[in-house]
């Protein structure tokens, strides 16, 4: 590729020579430019909010305006009292709800839990916010960040306490990094909001053992709100 690329540059060299010769001469001349090398694929920035819970969000992809046999990173927001969660997933777009039953039932069951014990009545239905990727799963923390700006959005105008990430996917939103079992088990702040990491709802459905943990954390965010 590189001999490719250097035979090329001397052919334009020599060209361009023979170009000012003929425009020296007085000869007009159209200039020869070369070819800029296609730019890769990015993954899309472009979001789409579905009000809805995740079982209510049928046929969410056609009204994001993916399109068939791309995948997607698909984020839920709750708000819970004073607290705001985040969960984020990786799924096909084809798919007919963005987030597995199981999943949305586990998630319920601990929003529940926590909305309990802070007296704050019902868990409020979920904000859907998509970004595209790319179909090969390539450039997926660009679309992961892709939708950053309609979460800060929320953030401003629902003004919660505390931000609470359930799962790498939204930890890479309010951190930076993917890493939740170093970022759990404290308090960090995002454009000067607490901010928590903990499990996110597939990762306590794939290993229950994790529960533990979790309900630890979530305590620490009880203590946080009070």
């Amino acid at each position: 590729m590189m001999d490719s690329e250097n035979n090329i540059d001397g052919v334009l060299r020599d060209a361009v020579r023979l170009f000012e010769s003929l425009k020296a001469a007085g000869i007009a001349y159209i200039p020869v430019k070369k070819a800029e090398p296609p730019l890769p694929a990015e993954a899309s920035s472009a979001t789409a909010p579905i009000d809805a819970a995740p079982q209510d969000a049928d046929a969410w992809s056609t009204k994001a305006g993916f399109e068939a046999g791309t995948k997607a990173v698909v984020f839920g927001l709750w708000r819970i009292g004073g607290a705001l969660f985040a969960a984020g997933r990786a799924v096909n777009s084809g798919e007919a709800a963005p987030f597995p039953e199981e999943e949305t039932v586990q998630a319920q069951k601990l929003l529940s839990w926590f909305a309990g014990e802070i007296k704050a009545g019902a868990v409020s239905e979920p904000l859907i916010l998509s970004a595209t990727a790319m179909k090969d799963g390539a450039q997926m923390n660009g679309a992961v960040l892709s939708v950053k700006p309609l979460i800060d959005e929320k953030i401003g105008e629902w003004k919660p306490s505390v931000v609470v990430a359930l799962g790498g996917l939204a930890a890479l939103i309010f951190t930076g990094s993917l890493e939740t079992a170093r970022l759990r088990g404290r308090l960090n702040t995002y454009n000067g909001i607490r901010t928590a990491v903990t499990h996110s709802p597939e990762d306590l459905v794939k290993r229950p053992g994790l529960k533990k943990e979790t309900l630890e954390d979530m305590k620490m965010i009880i203590k946080a709100l009070a």
